[in-house]
């Protein structure tokens, strides 16, 4: 296919208003909510499966300057390059399928349901490469980093070139979390597990949840400001699992909101400065780290948890 109709749009990664280029406004939001978007597809918000389920098949981005997002992924990367091309439905069909089944991989941590075998083991790898890349990644919030990796896989698409493939990190990842493990930074209770990643070098959620049966699992590590930063998430190997932690998202925001500021809200969401998510993961404040203790985290949720 010929060059992609609007891949000059500046690409960037802002959890606050002074995070966004001067050279990226007028932006489109994707895959959260960027404050001051004219346009924001954010399936945290509408509840799709994956962004490029929030998006329309065709995109007129010619009044727009760029792209932001607030986290750096391959979710968002896929729904980037369907900006520059000017809509889903202009994505070439291969690429389209590679890039649904790397999203889905990102967001779910497993296959998308009904994938052809080839086209997941080629989104494995594809967002097996976004993620070792934003992992070495040293600019703030990735940003730099994930503006080239989107440029890249945007060329390859307009090309016809095969997109970038690199399992080599998940395929060890196995070794690392029973390393994890052993070391007693996975405690198990009823219902949810905890998972302390503070200090050590990052392992992907699907192999540690792997090990364990709860439900539900809290992943803590430390916020670049100082104090906790989580992770919440459905185990998709638990043989129960429930479909919704809404109810453990607003107990957490409202926990969190009763020790003030920079908490803005006392609900999860786009400016609360909260916490805030999806239906099956989510996780504390972006840009300060939560007041909450991992025990206490772990007790809300256990005690909020809705029904397989």
């Amino acid at each position: 296919m010929p060059a992609l109709p609007h891949r000059s749009l500046r690409v960037f990664v802002a959890t606050l208003p002074e995070h966004v280029p001067t050279d990226g406004a007028p932006f489109v939001s994707i895959d959260g909510s960027v404050q001051s978007a004219a346009v924001t597809w954010d399936h945290h918000v509408t509840g799709e499966p994956i962004n490029l389920d929030a998006m329309p098949g065709a995109i007129d981005a010619a009044g727009f300057r760029g792209i932001g997002t607030t986290l750096a992924d391959t979710d968002a990367l896929a729904s980037v390059v369907a900006v520059m091309a000017g809509g889903v439905a202009r994505l070439p069909t291969t690429a389209l399928a590679i890039l649904r089944a790397a999203s889905h991989r990102c967001d779910h941590l497993v296959s998308l349901p009904g994938v052809d075998a080839e086209v997941d083991r080629l989104g494995l790898g594809l967002h097996g490469w976004v993620g070792d890349a934003l992992a070495a990644a040293t600019d703030p919030r990735a940003s730099d980093t994930f503006a080239r990796l989107c440029g890249a896989v945007a060329d390859d698409v307009a090309s016809g070139r095969a997109l970038p493939f690199d399992t080599s990190t998940h395929d060890s990842m196995a070794d690392a979390a029973a390393q994890l493990d052993d070391g007693g930074r996975i405690r198990r209770g009823a219902g949810v597990a905890l998972v302390d990643l503070r200090g050590v070098p990052r392992i992907a959620p699907e192999a540690y949840y792997a090990r364990f049966p709860q439900p539900v699992a809290v992943a803590v590590d430390d916020h670049p400001q100082g104090g906790p930063r989580y992770t919440v998430g459905v185990n998709p190997f638990a043989p129960e699992r429930p479909s919704d932690l809404g109810s453990c998202l607003a107990a957490l925001a409202g926990e969190e909101f009763a020790h003030g500021p920079p908490a803005r809200l006392a609900r999860p969401g786009p400016g609360s400065e909260n916490w805030g998510g999806r239906a099956t993961v989510f996780g504390s404040p972006w840009n300060y780290g939560s007041r909450l203790t991992p025990e206490r985290v772990a007790e809300i949720i256990a005690a909020t948890l809705p029904p397989g």
